[in-house]
């Protein structure tokens, strides 16, 4: 997996295949992203204040906040501003605006902020190229391993470093984000020199800056071991980020408040994030948090709400169906023979935890890019809740309950197991069928085994899939020798695109509580974490 450092960042929907238009997603607490599969670099270096590039830093009220809730440095959330643009701010402009959008921040949370914040503009030909967001400073042996679990969710193929295809995402999608380390909110511009911001951005990464402040986003619980732990974690604080920013546009849509007028759009054609897996496993925190966060304040309060983000949930699968999974235990031996290693020093103990919401990216992604019969891909915007923007809930994923996911390497070969566990032999079927779509997609061919072997393309190599009860395993080496070599004891099962694996025929169906919560209520909404 791979993380994407230690700051918060807000990211647009650039790409109609994902999302019509640009979309304010919210930041990743220091170091959320950080568990190999989407997370992308490790500290952020300090950003300069004095390049061609960036604007004058500018210092959300000199003198401190103001006494009184809802008003900063003498400004109040439902003053005027006695400009109607965001663009082309001068210096005491962009002051006045940060001033106010901290004084709505605290207006709508109920809460004030303690200090200042620092608010820089960059353009984004500056922020590509430092480092902050990039993977320049993380180990070969992380990038081996971490590029085997992209492979294996089936959203970068072996012809492109999942480092390259991330750093290329985020590259295009990020619109500000926040440093936690630095105290510091950045600004993403086409037009650092005659700054255009968005409010609504600004409120958002404010939002940020005061959790920062009140719960230290740099400390451990916000650096999950997993890509599904720190994508939970960014579903909290993405979500009470995205829940504030959306209840600003209420009251800016009411008439409650002067607003200014949004910026037209960040970016351009050229500005299109390249792989709409990784944006939209990125963006799932950004959609699920908010209504989770929504629920938490309707049920129990800002104080139940504080609670989730000083101790934030483990899996996605609470930020997508509001409950925990049933729990489980995880463990898949090394059987490993022939020379095949694990990377211990990766991971938690070498191992992978990808989570409900990127198993459900894997199955819409092929289904998007490659045509698989894997879920419809329309039921992606059929979201339905208060605060959803998306659905990150279907069959082939729901009623998910663990999963460990081993990459291993030996020479130039790559392989890895990947053992999921389920609540109920349905699931089983249910997601077994879909992972056949993806197979028959990319025209697999079955052999004597009961292996799957795929000749050409990003994803060549032989597959084989291995059912006990409610736990599916997976196998993926060069060749079909290879999968043995890796598990000797593997007993390949067959699938049966129109009923599921064979060997689930004769089972009577359960129905686990994921999935009752699926048929209930049809779609449920989507909800921080890349490696």
């Amino acid at each position: 997996m791979t993380r994407l450092a230690v700051f918060l960042t807000t990211l647009l929907l650039l790409s109609a295949g994902v999302a019509p238009a640009v979309v304010t997603a919210g930041p990743t607490p220091s170091g959320s992203i950080d568990s190999g599969s989407l997370s992308s670099a490790q500290s952020p270096s300090p950003i300069s204040t004095g390049s061609s590039t960036t604007s004058t830093p500018q210092v959300a009220s000199e003198s401190g906040p103001d006494s009184r809730l809802g008003c900063v440095d003498g400004v109040c959330h439902d003053d005027e501003l006695g400009f109607d643009e965001p663009t082309n701010l001068t210096d005491e402009e962009l002051d006045r605006l940060v001033d106010r959008s901290m004084a709505r921040v605290e207006e709508l949370r109920g809460e004030q902020f303690d200090s200042t914040v620092d608010v820089e503009v960059r353009s984004r030909e500056s922020f590509r190229a430092d480092s902050v967001l990039t993977n320049s400073t993380r180990t070969d042996s992380f990038q081996q391993w971490n590029d085997q679990v992209w492979e294996a969710l089936f959203v970068v193929g072996e012809d492109q470093r999942s480092a390259e295809a991330i750093d290329s995402t985020v590259g295009a999608a990020v619109n500000g984000f926040y440093m936690p380390s630095e105290d510091q909110i950045v600004i993403v511009s086409s037009t650092p020199d005659e700054p255009t911001v968005s409010e609504r951005t600004l409120v958002h990464e404010l939002v940020h800056a005061w959790q920062d402040q009140q719960y230290d986003l740099t400390s451990p619980e916000y650096r999950a071991a997993t890509q599904d732990a720190d994508l939970a974690v960014d579903g909290v604080v993405e979500g009470e980020a995205g829940y504030i920013e959306a209840r600003y546009e209420e009251r800016c849509a009411a008439g409650q408040w002067a607003c200014l007028d949004e910026p037209a759009t960040a970016g351009s054609n050229s500005d299109s994030p390249s792989n709409q897996g990784i944006l939209l496993t990125l963006l799932q925190p950004y959609s699920d948090g908010p209504a989770y966060i929504h629920e938490v304040r309707s049920t129990e309060g800002w104080d139940g709400v504080g609670e989730r983000v000083a101790s934030p949930p483990e899996t996605t699968s609470t930020i997508i169906h509001g409950e925990p999974p049933e729990a489980a235990s995880l463990d898949v031996a090394d059987e490993s023979t022939d020379g095949w290693q694990r990377y211990p020093d990766e991971g938690v103990g070498g191992a992978e935890t990808v989570g409900e919401a990127s198993i459900y990216v894997m199955f819409w992604y092929q289904a998007a890019e490659y045509g698989a019969d894997t879920v419809d891909t329309d039921s992606l915007r059929q979201a339905t809740g208060a605060y959803d923007q998306y659905n990150y809930s279907a069959a082939p994923s729901d009623g998910w309950v663990g999963d460990k996911l081993y990459p291993y390497t030996r020479g130039d070969d790559d392989g890895y197991v990947w053992t999921t566990q389920w609540e109920s032999t349905q699931d089983v079927s249910e997601f077994v069928e879909a992972y056949g779509g993806i197979l028959d997609a990319h025209d697999a061919t079955e052999t004597d085994s009961g292996a799957y072997v795929v000749s050409d393309g990003s994803f060549s190599g032989a597959y084989a899939v291995d059912v006990t009860d409610t736990r599916v395993t997976i196998v993926h080496a060069p060749t079909e020798e290879g999968l043995f070599e890796l598990r000797p004891a593997l007993e390949p099962t067959a699938i049966n695109d129109s009923a599921g694996p064979a060997v689930l025929e004769d089972d009577i169906p359960g129905f686990g509580v994921a999935a009752a919560v699926a048929a209930l209520v049809a779609f449920v909404a989507v909800g921080r974490r890349l490696r």
